[in-house]
C-alpha cells in the first residue's frame, strides 16, 4: 500500500474506481500505470531489452509488439474518449457534468468506458473501440450496460431524462444512424 501511495503521489500509478463510487471509500478500485509512455515501455521494451540491445529490434517489433499493439491501445483510446467528453463538458456542450470516468459492475461482466455524471445522475454513457468498425451490437450492449448503472435520480421529484449515448471508434460505424448516439471517430 505504501509503495502504491508513493507512486500515485508522483502520478506514475493511477488509482481508479467506478465513476459512481467514491475512490476513498470503495473496495472496487484498480491501479494502472498512469503514463502511456511508461506503460508501453514496461509492456514491450523492458521485457525485450536484451534482444533489442543485441540488434533484434525489428524482429521484436514484428513478432511481439505489432501483434499486441491493438490490445495495448484500447485503454489509451478509452481515456481519450473520456477526455473528449470532459472537453465537451468544459465547453458547455454537456451542461452540469461534474464527473467523467469509467464504470464496471461488481461481478466484472459489464464495463462502460465513458460515463458522465451530473451530480450523481448519469447523463451520458459511451463505449470506445480502438480496433475495427463499430456496429449495432455495440449500441445494444451500451443500452444494456446503461440499465445496470446506479443512478441517484428521484423519479418523484423530476421527470426521468434519458441519458445520452456515445460511441467512439477509430475506423467508423456500420449501420448506426447519427441520431441514435453521438458518433465520434
Amino acid at each position: 500500500t505504501r509503495g502504491l501511495e508513493r507512486l500515485s503521489a508522483v502520478r506514475l500509478v493511477e488509482r481508479r474506481a467506478p465513476v459512481t463510487e467514491d475512490l476513498g471509500q470503495t473496495r472496487r478500485r484498480t491501479h494502472r500505470i498512469g503514463d502511456n509512455f511508461l506503460s508501453f515501455w514496461f509492456r514491450f521494451v523492458y521485457p525485450n531489452r536484451g534482444e533489442i540491445e543485441r540488434g533484434l529490434g525489428p524482429q521484436v517489433v514484428a513478432s511481439t509488439i505489432l501483434p499486441r499493439l491493438e490490445a495495448h491501445m484500447q485503454p489509451v483510446f478509452e481515456e481519450l474518449a473520456r477526455d473528449h467528453v470532459r472537453n465537451l463538458a468544459m465547453a458547455g456542450a454537456l451542461p452540469g457534468v461534474t464527473r467523467v470516468g469509467a464504470w464496471w459492475s461488481a461481478d466484472g461482466r459489464t464495463e462502460l468506458d465513458v460515463v458522465a455524471l451530473r451530480d450523481r445522475r448519469v447523463v451520458l454513457a459511451g463505449e470506445a473501440t480502438w480496433s475495427g468498425t463499430v456496429d449495432r451490437g455495440a449500441l445494444v450492449r451500451l443500452r444494456q450496460g446503461l440499465r445496470l448503472l446506479p443512478d441517484a435520480r428521484d423519479d418523484e421529484d423530476e421527470p426521468e431524462d434519458e441519458a445520452s449515448l456515445a460511441l467512439f471508434a477509430r475506423d467508423g460505424f456500420d449501420g448506426i444512424r447519427p441520431g441514435e448516439a453521438m458518433l465520434v471517430t
